[in-house]
């Protein structure tokens, strides 16, 4: 039996109707590109201004961050994302100013957060984080967004008129979901979509893992903050010689009153020289803070200021180790990290030694 046909009429109605709206789309495109090119300097523009203010005030407010970018969507983004939302007017689109805000871990995240609720005039019905949007049992893309207008005060500054009105993006999101979502969304790895479920669990353990991390390293940061404020604290309270010795604690114990009278320079709880000597202590078998009070002795002290008339921090213990047990020193400690030894550091172990042991027995020895 054949199928009925369709009359000619209509076939033609339903041409003219594809034709007309190819038309009016086009029209639409035409003028969505007219009024982007008019208005894309002034976009670029906000999100220049809001950048730089956005960056400033993060530095004020010491909020670590890795980076501030900005940047203007492209005439294809624009009319791709105008159709797909089926925008009347160009003016409907909050996104195209952009800021991006990459920060190290979550609570620098929250802190920045913050700080775009106070410099700008935040849309929070056009806001979202990200993250709410993941069930408890779901991991995948997490970032927030706000959309914001710079906001009364600023606008009143003349320079800053020709921004009424005019929204943009803000983006706040740490290294690891930076990570994730150039991945996953903005590089388009056509990870989205129906995928095998094979590839799908993998890629849900993949983000699961990355949000694991971030959570760690939000954790660690946190707990390094709270070994910060208890060493403080037990320098404070002079109750600092148990702490384990490690860069931090050392820096307390010199900043809190010891006497180095010949010791220069700027110690720096960093530098990859403390580290060193600090290795070298422990494998002396100096671990806490009051180790090192017990290698300062009154002798040591008074010996080093008759023949060495200036010396760095690092220098200072260096020196202590090898006055208290030279061979020990040589054999245990020493990383061969220095070679050399000046005639200051020769007069000084030579008093506490004799010249014999000094010269003959432990540095020939070493072949330093």
């Amino acid at each position: 039996m054949n199928a009925p046909r369709t009359p000619a009429r209509a076939l033609k109605s339903s041409a003219q109707r594809r034709r007309l709206t190819r038309e009016a789309n086009m029209s639409n495109e035409t003028e969505v590109a007219e009024r982007y090119h008019e208005q894309r300097p002034v976009f670029s523009s906000l999100a220049e201004i809001a950048a730089t203010t956005l960056s400033a005030l993060l530095r004020s407010r010491k909020v670590d961050f890795l980076a501030v970018s900005h940047r203007t969507k492209t005439l294809e983004s624009v009319i791709e994302k105008v159709t797909r939302k089926d925008y009347a007017d160009l003016s409907e689109m909050t996104d195209i100013a952009g800021i991006r805000v990459i920060t190290y871990i979550e609570s620098d995240v929250t802190r920045a957060a913050e700080l775009v609720g106070t410099a700008f005039l935040v849309h929070t019905d056009k806001s979202v984080d990200k993250s709410e949007e993941l069930s408890d049992d779901r991991f995948g893309y997490r970032s927030v967004h706000f959309v914001c207008e710079l906001g009364d005060a600023r606008i009143a500054l003349p320079e800053l008129a020709p921004f009424k009105g005019l929204t943009f993006e803000v983006q706040v999101r740490t290294v690891l979901q930076h990570a994730w979502a150039e991945i996953e969304h903005d590089r388009s790895y056509k990870f989205s979509g129906e995928l095998p479920s094979v590839i799908r669990r993998r890629l849900n353990l993949l983000a699961g893992v990355l949000e694991l991390a971030d959570g760690e390293f939000g954790l660690l940061a946190y707990e390094v903050d709270e070994y910060t404020k208890r060493v403080q604290q037990s320098a404070k309270s002079g109750s600092l010689g148990e702490e384990e010795l490690t860069s931090l604690s050392l820096l307390e114990y010199l900043k809190s009153g010891i006497d180095l009278p010949i010791a220069t320079g700027q110690f720096s709880a960093k530098s990859t020289v403390v580290e060193d000597v600090i290795g070298e202590l422990k494998l002396f078998g100096v671990d806490t803070v009051s180790g090192i009070k017990h290698l300062l002795t009154a002798d040591f002290l008074a010996a080093l200021m008759r023949h060495v008339p200036s010396t760095t921090v690092v220098g200072t213990f260096r020196r202590a180790m090898l006055f208290t047990d030279m061979e020990r020193y040589f054999s245990q400690a020493w990383m061969k990290r220095w070679q050399g030894m000046s005639p200051e550091t020769y007069g000084l172990l030579s008093e506490r030694y004799g010249e014999a042991t000094c010269c003959g027995q432990v540095i020939s020895d070493t072949t330093i």
